[in-house]
């Protein structure tokens, strides 16, 4: 039996997730085909939003508007699937080095800086627990959603409407002139692969490169005495009372799924180097990110096939850019709005 959908999906990541979810809103009729791809960056990220970054501690890109945008849909999706997704997140960043202190310091007394930095004060973290002889400075706004419980839910909440199919996608029977796939028609096929894009027929001029993260989850009685996800050399982030999440490294080596030494060694010291408690590795995990060179999305429409569409390379930064662009990509779909040019496919 033909079954007739507005947009069909492939890939239920964080990005198909959400692109369904907006779509779904507008009153359109979604199916997705996703896989379960090996290292696929949604499964394995941490989901955490961190407002200052990188190594001269900078504001995120537009962070003032992506991450009120997250908020507000990470909140709308709580209500629709009813669970607990997300939860606010103060983060402390660790002062290594005078240079530490001195770029931190540049930026953190202007007024656009102040919704994260409220109270610049240097705090002190406990010493019975913690090594931080310089101290650090807490940051605020942040977020952590729990990526693999929104994944898991929306994935239950399209298969009781009938509009979900777990299989590899087949490029031999799409027929894009008769936008078909197998008994599925559609208006436009959109595709979310992130880094299995490179495998895409259609896609692969695009430039994602697979970006490798290796990660810890460790468990230690005293993960309560983390008030804070702290930043360092790495991240820190309690995610139960006994348990942490450790990450993440950061590697253009392809898709590589295989655990390495160099990063267990790495991402032990990232933990023994601040916190002194005991612990064990409870798992290491690796994810593969689809990142782009210039650090930005793309998305829009083929340029010899208006059915077809695709969005991807959030990179390390997904949590936050996704909801931001796949609602972009609706309006541009559904409404004719216009895409942002930097990143549009036609750039």
């Amino acid at each position: 039996m033909q079954k007739k959908v507005d947009y069909l999906i492939v890939g239920q990541g964080l990005v198909g997730t959400l692109l369904a979810y907006f779509l779904l809103r507008e009153k359109q009729e979604v199916f997705i085909i996703n896989a379960d791809i090996p290292g696929a960056s949604s499964v394995h990220s941490s989901g955490i939003i961190n407002p200052i970054t990188g190594r001269r501690f900078a504001k995120s890109w537009r962070i003032d508007t992506f991450l009120p945008f997250a908020k507000k849909t990470y909140k709308a999706l709580e209500q629709l699937l009813q669970q607990d997704l997300i939860e606010e997140v103060d983060f402390c960043k660790i002062i290594n080095s005078t240079k530490d202190e001195n770029d931190l310091s540049i930026d953190m007394g202007a007024s656009e800086y102040l919704p994260y930095f409220p109270k610049q004060e240097k705090v002190y973290l406990d010493p019975t627990h913690f090594e931080t002889p310089n101290g650090g400075y807490i940051i605020k706004e942040g977020l952590r959603l729990d990526t693999s419980l929104l994944l898991k839910t929306f994935k239950q909440y399209l298969q009781a409407k009938d509009n979900y199919k777990e299989e590899e996608f087949n490029y031999s029977v799409l027929d894009i002139e008769n936008s078909s796939y197998k008994n599925i028609s559609f208006d436009k096929i959109i595709f979310c692969q992130g880094f299995t894009n490179v495998n895409n027929p259609y896609f692969k001029h695009i430039p994602i490169t697979p970006n490798k993260g290796e990660y810890l989850i460790i468990r230690t009685k005293q993960a309560h005495q983390l008030k804070y996800t702290i930043t360092s050399n790495g991240i820190i982030s309690p995610i139960s009372d006994v348990l942490c999440y450790i990450g993440a490294t950061y590697e253009w080596v392809g898709v590589d799924l295989s655990i390495t030494d160099k990063a267990t060694k790495h991402l032990r010291d990232v933990f023994e180097n601040v916190c002194k408690m005991p612990y064990d590795i409870v798992s290491q995990g690796v994810g593969i990110r689809p990142a782009i060179q210039v650090r930005k999305p793309i998305l829009g429409v083929h340029p010899d096939y208006p059915n077809m569409a695709m969005i991807n390379g959030m990179g390390t930064k997904g949590t936050m850019l996704a909801p931001y662009f796949t609602h972009q990509l609706m309006q541009y779909l559904v409404y004719g709005f216009l895409l942002e040019e930097e990143v549009s496919i036609k750039k």
